[in-house]
């Protein structure tokens, strides 16, 4: 499994927790790790979306801080 798949495998798994079971998200959010997936939700879909364009052009995307 690379990157590109768990990220939307992560995602899809926290958007189906906002639909069918927000009550459980909010028992995670209150938890002492929220900050990991606060983080998580935060860096991933630009990342995720990093990968996508890079396979698509087929070029190297380095990100640069």
């Amino acid at each position: 499994m690379n990157e590109a798949v768990a990220i939307h495998l992560c995602m899809f798994f926290l958007g189906s927790l906002v639909r069918y079971r927000p009550d459980l998200l909010d028992e995670l959010l209150g938890s002492p790790a929220a900050w990991l997936l606060e983080s998580f939700v935060i860096y991933a879909p630009l990342l995720y979306l990093r990968i996508v364009t890079s396979l698509i052009l087929n070029v190297q995307i380095i990100n640069e801080r």
